[in-house]
């Protein structure tokens, strides 16, 4: 595939699409982790190589500007797996979806982080987004479909 098939492929047309069958959108702000279930969805063959997940906190400093920071990542490309779990590759096709449950989770000292700005989440106007990101083989990590969600803090 020439690289304007895949733009035209995965800037809309036939582009696959991703859907949370299920994710923690609401947590207590002492909660380390995001558990989700995605599909994946095309109309072309394509084949799933890996995901990457991230949680990131926009927020406004002390100054008033909005910042955005990393707070959580995890990438996952089957390696850890016992082989008659791994997921990887996941084959996507008209008639075939693929399914994948996945979670990010945060090291301490950035749900310290976390906790504070929630703490003060007025003057903060904290947002906390979930990303995953669906790594297809066939782009050659050009393009790769993304879906987000914004997680309730409580």
């Amino acid at each position: 595939m020439g690289l304007f098939d895949k733009m035209k492929t995965f800037v809309g047309i036939g582009a696959p699409t991703i859907t949370f069958n299920r994710v923690e959108d609401t947590i207590p702000v002492t909660d380390t982790g995001i558990k989700y279930n995605i599909t994946v969805a095309s109309e072309k063959e394509l084949t799933a190589i890996g995901i990457k997940g991230s949680l990131k906190a926009i927020y406004k400093n002390d100054a008033g500007e909005e910042k955005t920071e990393i707070i959580a990542s995890a990438n996952d490309d089957g390696k850890d797996w016992i082989e008659n779990q791994n997921p990887f590759p996941g084959k996507i096709s008209k008639t075939q979806n693929w399914e994948y449950a996945g979670s990010v989770f945060m090291e301490e000292d950035k749900s310290a982080f976390l906790q504070g700005l929630f703490a003060n989440k007025n003057k903060s106007q904290l947002k906390v987004i979930l990303n995953v990101e669906v790594d297809i083989k066939e782009t050659g990590m050009l393009f790769d479909p993304s879906i987000e969600k914004e997680i309730t803090l409580i």
